[in-house]
């Protein structure tokens, strides 16, 4: 066998290689398309799912590129395609039909690892100090079945990175050679356009090679490497940074307890097989560095052989910063964009272990075939073991496809129209179940979620967490009205709303002059509903006039259960005030009120509440109509006793206040990005007020003449409507 053939036929194998191990595993557990197990873990299964479902929505013409009205209230999909679904590769589980895309994910997994091997061969083969193919082949299958590779597994948006990393490495160190910039170029302009985020790890460590000196002058023209490629891929991370700008951040602290991570001993178990563990998803976890012991033996020996001193002092510096920058919490954040990730930290530690392959590739030790057979066995049993770990909690193909089958029917029964409104669902298979079908909804979870979107519906007393906004349990009849509820889907039922609901109201031209006043959820809609006109309350507090418990100690402040096996429960009766007619009643839970499971039950209704949604709508119980008797179930719970009031809503003033708001308005959708809205004519300056999230991007028009667009109560998008007949046309831009 030539050279030649010699050497593409390993190559070849290096792509091969990763794909079936994976295969291996895939059979052996049944996982799809073997079998009816998934990979919808965690965000695959929360977010990215849903999102390649609305991207086949735009490919097939339903949406467009620009705007989604799916994304929680509504938001930009340039930034949010340019945050999550830039990598092509996607395309191989978006074409797929909604209930096999599981499959469609295992297949681009598969793709993923095998490319990540082949770039490492390819990259090895020209960074290494020597040809030892089989000593190449094994490290390049160390690199793609790595630690880092498989935590990642589902996270589609950063593994393409793996596969850009050593390609860089090489280009950045032909740059140095050979004066040639435009390879690097390239490939840093692709790394982040597969994804920004991780992208720009990869400028600091492209950085990193070309600033270490490897002769006595660096020259300069290198670091227009860096200009041209940021200004080539502005188009994907200019508007990511601006739709960021708007975003909820986490928070950085940084105290005396955590500026060290971890411990040493802790930090060098992660290169053992088999080590791999839930807490590494958190915050506060461990790196997965694992990349084969073999792999860091050998580049723990090429350091103490002879060779190369410069190469090595160059490659032994990079590996030097990556390893302090785990352990200092402030070096952390620099890689990390200066803000803590929520899960999945030392999102950069996949550069750690490139280099110690890099560095083993390059030992000149003669190694027997038998220690790699070894070192892959070595390989194949952390897959197994850290596979098995994270996909604990994966979501069966049966139930993924009963799901989406049965959520299909329920919309079906919606009727089709022009008219935008929203729908929400009391059981929703995930948070994006929205972009997934298509429809405008309110619960969302993204990583780009406005935060003025999310503090106004926070107030409105949504349960709301870190880039999340649920529907949870339901809200107060005014809520669904003002934000154009129309349908509430409640497992095998569609709730059509008998009170009026729409996304465009007319109102007073002064509505928006003063800021809202709250001080809880109930006084909140109550201040809303006054600046669209109402005179009166809209929600109620209602008086305890007896509170009885059972099997329950109290101090001061808490109750906690002395008896587990017994039922415990506090019992409310509650006061209405006088002439509500048509109500219904409402729980306010703390956050500090609920650690555990609690139940309202109100006749034969149980309404369970495991998280602490901040509006809880109740049956309305049966008996009299001034007394009303509400008992909690309490399930392993502490609950503090101060924590829970009761409201009442007037849902006839509800339907009073909106129906004379959006009398002859409707709302007709173009496309997702520009709107139809028709109007009555007016006799006076008007301000329309939409339920979508205000963006500048938004620009109204009447018969050719623009309008202005003004922030409505920091939240959403308004319109100066002037006297007369106006029919309005809102484009986004």
């Amino acid at each position: 066998m030539s050279q030649k053939i010699k050497c593409r036929f390993f190559r070849l194998f290096s792509f091969i290689l990763p794909i079936l191990v994976l295969c291996v595993y895939f059979i052996k557990k049944e996982v799809a398309p073997f079998g009816g197990n998934t990979f919808l873990i965690f965000d695959m299964n929360a977010q990215y799912i849903d999102f390649f479902a609305y991207m086949r929505s735009i490919l097939s013409g339903v949406n467009n590129f620009s705007y989604s009205f799916s994304r929680g209230l509504g938001g930009d999909f340039r930034s949010f395609f340019a945050y999550y679904l830039t990598s092509p590769f996607n395309l191989i589980t978006i074409l797929l039909p909604d209930e096999i895309m599981p499959v469609g994910i295992s297949l681009e997994m598969m793709i993923l690892f095998g490319l990540a091997g082949l770039s490492c061969f390819y990259a090895l083969e020209r960074l290494a100090d020597k040809q030892n193919y089989f000593l190449l082949l094994f490290l390049s299958s160390a690199y793609a079945l790595s630690g880092w590779m498989l935590m990642n597994a589902a996270n589609f948006q950063f593994i393409p990175e793996a596969i850009v990393i050593p390609m860089v490495a090489w280009t950045c160190q032909n740059a140095k050679v050979t004066g040639k910039i435009w390879p690097a170029v390239s490939w840093l302009t692709i790394s982040v356009i597969l994804n920004f985020y991780i992208g720009y790890m990869i400028f600091i460590f492209a950085f990193l090679w070309l600033v270490i000196p490897e002769k006595s002058k660096i020259d300069p023209k290198l670091f227009v490497i860096f200009i041209i490629s940021a200004v080539i891929s502005s188009p994907i991370w200019l508007p990511v940074l601006k739709q960021l700008g708007s975003t909820v951040k986490s928070q950085n602290i940084i105290s005396v307890e955590t500026i060290i991570n971890f411990s040493i001993p802790a930090f060098l178990k992660k290169f053992l097989p088999g080590q791999f563990d839930h807490n590494q998803y958190m915050t506060n976890g461990l790196p997965a560095v694992y990349c084969s012991m073999i792999s860091v033996i050998l580049c723990a020996i090429y350091f103490i052989m002879p060779g190369n001193v410069i190469i090595k002092r160059h490659r032994a510096i990079i590996i030097a910063i990556l390893v302090f920058s785990m352990f200092f919490h402030p070096i952390t954040l620099i890689w990390h964009g200066f803000s803590n990730p929520y899960w999945w930290p030392y999102r950069f530690s996949f550069l750690l272990i490139f280099m110690i392959i890099l560095c083993a590739a390059s030992c000149n030790l003669k190694t027997p075939v038998f220690i790699f057979l070894f070192g892959f066995a070595g390989i194949i049993y952390n897959l197994f073991v850290t596979f098995d770990v994270i996909r604990i909690n994966a979501e069966p193909l049966s139930t993924y496809t009963e799901a989406i089958t049965r959520k299909k029917e329920l919309l079906g029964k919606i009727p089709q129209r022009d008219e935008l409104f929203r729908i929400e669902d009391l059981n929703p298979r995930c948070d994006n179940d929205a972009m997934f079908f298509s429809y405008a909804g309110i619960t969302n979870f993204d990583s780009l979620a406005n935060k003025s979107v999310l503090s106004f519906l926070d107030s409105m007393g949504f349960p709301i967490y870190p880039a999340t906004v649920h529907y949870g349990s339901g809200n107060t009849e005014f809520a669904n009205s003002l934000l154009g509820v129309r349908y509430v889907l409640d497992n095998e039922s569609v709730i059509n709303r008998d009170v009026p609901a729409s996304m465009a109201y007319l109102l007073p031209a002064e509505s928006n002059n003063s800021n809202i006043i709250w001080k809880d959820a109930a006084e909140f809609q109550n201040n809303i509903a006054k600046k669209m006109g109402n005179a009166s309350e809209i929600l109620y507090p209602l008086d305890i006039t007896e509170t009885s418990m059972e099997n329950l100690e109290c101090n001061d402040m808490f109750c906690w259960k002395p008896d587990p096996g017994t039922e415990s429960y506090i019992q409310y009766q509650l006061a209405f005030p006088e002439l509500i007619n048509a109500k219904k009643i409402y729980a306010h839970v703390d956050e500090s009120f609920l650690v555990g499971d609690l139940y309202f039950l109100t006749d034969n209704e149980q309404k369970s509440v495991k998280s602490p949604d901040d509006l809880i709508p109740l049956s309305l119980p049966s008996g009299e109509d001034d007394i009303v008797t509400i008992k909690i179930l309490v399930d392993s719970a502490v609950v503090d006793k101060l924590g829970i009031q009761f409201y009442v809503e007037d849902v006839n003033a509800v339907t009073a206040l909106f129906t004379p708001l959006m009398a002859d308005i409707s709302v007709n959708k173009i496309s997702s990005s520009a709107l139809q809205i028709t109007l009555p004519k007016v006799t006076e300056k008007k301000l329309l007020l939409t339920t979508i999230p205000y963006d500048s991007r938004w620009s109204a028009v009447c018969e050719r003449d623009p309008l202005k667009t003004v922030q409505v109560w920091d939240t959403f998008l308004g319109v100066e409507v002037p006297a007369g007949d106006c029919d309005i046309r809102l484009d986004y831009r």
